[in-house]
């Protein structure tokens, strides 16, 4: 159902013209990751554009929809490659159909986070609580109407499997919500989000038997949603709440030293984590909330080692990971070291350009350090004229992301700076616009 709307929407986005979609469209994002995929692959992304742009392909795509009620991303990888005849000189047929593959699945998890995708998936979920709703409804006033002694001689088995079917189809389907609201707070629709989570409270507290997961996955994404929304005392309570209910979890324990930072409880929140990282000394997201404690602490050179191997050098497994670079590049930047601020940031942006705090802190370790000097425009050097661009172009990656998601703050964040890096630039009208 999810596939063909997203792939109509495809199309659609395709007959208007793939050079008039912003850079942040779905299509344009998945071929930017398509690139870095297969970067030994040369003029990938123009023909990508190309392909995708042909009638002829665009025909076949619908042609393909309408033949198949489900739709199976290899057998349309497939029938596209073979009549559309889409090969890379010397390249095989067999990894034509590994790229396009490649690029609809990608695309396919894209699409679910832009605009449309949230409506089809916000939609979806209302259908699928209804179905749920309509069946339980039906089982219960057939097992009602049913014969009142062969009710009593099968009562303890009857009950039994309606018990475990009732919990199978709970767990299954606020695990699909919880997914699917999890990916709406990841596409930057913090209220949406926010709206999903409270209304799966108020769904889950009217169910029996519900697994201890599922609450503590809705008070955990909550707490994240509220973070984000600049809301520390819901966030600090939302995080305690999930905890308390898995206090085993590993994402719970991260989240309550989040928790105790927000609290400024810094030696409680050390108590927890110490204890989480020696149970797992590797984990990235344990390793990042210990880091902003620490560097709220004023503690950098601790922080900063925490990313460190044995020998003493940068340990790549944390660096591969976006979040690892991003919190590294705040460590630099809070330690007033623009320099490897802007390093790791920069890494983490190559790994994932959808955040607009990565682009926003880049744009901020650029400029921050040259609007201090607060020199008029006619005496600033060249070369730090062309800084202060970077960090415009960088704070407009910010804002466009921002205007499909829902952060007004973080919006008014990128807008004040941008402002006054134009300024600084003597760029008024830009800065008054």
């Amino acid at each position: 159902f999810i596939k063909s709307l997203i792939i109509s929407l495809i199309i659609d986005s395709l007959k208007e013209g793939i050079y008039k979609l912003k850079n942040n469209h779905a299509i344009k994002r998945t071929i930017a990751k398509i690139d870095k995929k297969y970067k030994d692959i040369e003029n990938l992304p123009q023909t990508l554009e190309k392909w995708l742009s042909d009638k002829n392909v665009q025909n076949k795509l619908e042609e393909f929809i309408k033949g198949s009620r489900d739709i199976n991303i290899e057998d349309l990888a497939i029938t596209l490659v073979k009549d559309s005849e889409f090969y890379f000189g010397d390249e095989s047929p067999e990894k034509s159909i590994e790229i396009i593959k490649s690029f609809f699945s990608i695309l396919n998890d894209e699409y679910l986070k832009s605009k449309e995708g949230i409506t089809i998936i916000s939609h979806r979920q209302e259908i699928l609580a209804k179905e749920f709703r309509d069946e339980e409804k039906t089982t219960q006033r057939m097992i009602k109407d049913s014969h009142v002694e062969t009710m009593k001689a099968f009562s303890g088995l009857s009950s039994q499997f309606s018990l475990d079917d009732y919990k199978d189809k709970v767990q299954s389907l606020y695990t699909k919500r919880i997914d699917d609201a999890r990916e709406i707070l990841k596409a930057g629709k913090i209220k949406t989000a926010k709206d999903l989570f409270e209304k799966f409270l108020s769904d889950l507290s009217k169910e029996q038997d519900v697994p201890k997961e599922l609450f503590f996955r809705t008070w955990t994404n909550l707490g994240c949603c509220e973070l984000e929304l600049g809301q520390i005392k819901e966030a600090t309570v939302h995080f305690e709440l999930a905890h308390n209910i898995l206090p085993e979890n590993d994402k719970g324990i991260a989240n309550m030293v989040t928790a105790m930072q927000l609290r400024k409880d810094y030696s409680a929140g050390l108590e927890y984590v110490n204890e989480l990282l020696k149970k797992k000394p590797q984990y990235i997201h344990g390793i990042c909330v210990k880091a902003s404690l620490l560097t709220e602490m004023g503690k950098f050179d601790e922080a900063i080692d925490l990313f460190k191997d044995k020998d003493g050098n940068f340990n790549n497994t944390i660096l591969n990971d976006a979040q690892g670079c991003y919190t590294l590049g705040f460590v630099f930047y809070e330690r007033k070291d623009y320099k490897n601020a802007q390093k790791f940031l920069k890494k983490a942006i190559n790994l994932d350009s959808s955040n607009p705090g990565f682009f926003l802190l880049l744009g901020l370790s650029i400029c921050f350090p040259l609007l201090q000097k607060r020199t008029l425009h006619w005496l600033i050097p060249e070369q730090e004229i062309t800084k202060l661009k970077n960090a415009e172009q960088f704070l407009s990656q910010a804002y466009e992301i921002l205007q499909e998601q829902e952060n007004d703050e973080k919006l008014e964040n990128v807008l004040i700076n941008r402002s006054s890096v134009r300024i600084a630039l003597n760029n008024l009208d830009d800065a008054i616009n």
